[in-house]
């Protein structure tokens, strides 16, 4: 009997399939290693990122906390300008510290006042959600207190208005403005200084209030 063409033995038989074997045997170590190590990794960098989330909004919780209750007890008297508010009531301020803001709205201002010799008057006529203007009285010295937010979005002019007002009632008597202006100028040590900044400025010295 004649064949043509290469002849296999069973030897060589056996040593393709040992190769084969061995190829196929690597392949598949070598991707599931290569899967295995990529989902580790994706696994700990997910759960990582999420404890560093964790703990950066930890830390800047008990911060801001810190922040806030280091104030609180080492000062008369807080002007604040968006304060963190949940259905229109300022929290994060202890009970036993009266806290003045309009009710009804979601205030962007309040004054905070821990003092209790300290009497004050909220006067209603002046203030509004982005103004809250008070009276205050110690020890028979009266002055006018407001704690201010000028919207980025308005025209400066139409709270330069509510100043105005509010310097008409004090009618000489001492006045003393905490203010978010969200403006811009070298007079409060920006590095710059924008439109708002330069009306408000001007504003200023034409009053001759001192910053």
């Amino acid at each position: 009997m004649t064949f043509s063409g290469n002849l296999i033995s069973r030897h060589d038989n056996d040593l393709v399939l040992s190769y084969v074997h061995a190829y196929i045997h690597a392949y598949i170590h070598t991707h599931i290693r290569t899967y295995i190590h990529t989902y580790i990794c994706t696994y700990i960098h997910a759960c990582m990122r999420t404890c560093m989330h964790t703990y950066i909004h930890t830390c800047m919780h008990t911060y801001i906390h810190t922040c806030i209750h280091t104030y609180i007890h080492t000062s008369d008297i807080l002007c604040i300008q968006e304060p963190y508010t949940i259905q229109n009531k300022v929290v994060g301020i202890p009970n036993k510290f009266r806290t003045y803001t309009l009710a009804g709205t979601r205030s962007r201002t309040a004054i905070v006042v821990t003092n209790k010799h300290i009497d004050v008057l909220l006067l209603k006529q002046h203030s509004d959600t982005d103004a809250i203007v008070t009276e205050i009285t110690v020890y028979g010295v009266k002055l006018i207190m407001a704690s201010m937010y000028f919207d980025i979005g308005r025209p400066i002019e139409e709270d330069l208005s509510k100043i105005e007002a509010v310097l008409q009632h004090a009618n000489g008597v001492g006045v003393l403005l905490a203010i978010d202006s969200n403006a811009r100028s070298a007079s409060w040590h920006d590095s710059t200084t924008n439109a708002r900044g330069k009306t408000l400025d001007e504003y200023l010295m034409s009053k001759q209030l001192y910053i």
